[in-house]
């Protein structure tokens, strides 16, 4: 799991920038994420067998913490 932190150049909402994420990473990856929201001002969205969570803070800044799925290591050692 890792953790990064940005600070965005304007205030925008939880709202707006779901919006906005939605219409471009659907349009660029035609369907291939997944989105969704979590009642703590999150985005949540998986793609190429990553979770990346998108934590907006009230400073104008957000972290973005990502990770592997966990099924894809253990479906392939249970394979043996």
């Amino acid at each position: 799991m890792s953790l990064s932190g940005f600070t965005g150049p304007v205030h925008i909402s939880a709202d707006d920038l779901f919006a906005k994420l939605q219409t471009v990473l659907l349009a660029q990856y035609q369907g291939a994420v997944m989105m969704e929201r979590s009642e703590k001002h999150e985005i949540i969205f998986t793609f190429d067998g990553h979770i990346y969570d998108l934590i907006l803070h009230d400073d104008n800044t957000f972290s973005l913490w990502w990770r592997r799925f966990a099924t894809e290591s253990a479906s392939s050692s249970t394979a043996k």
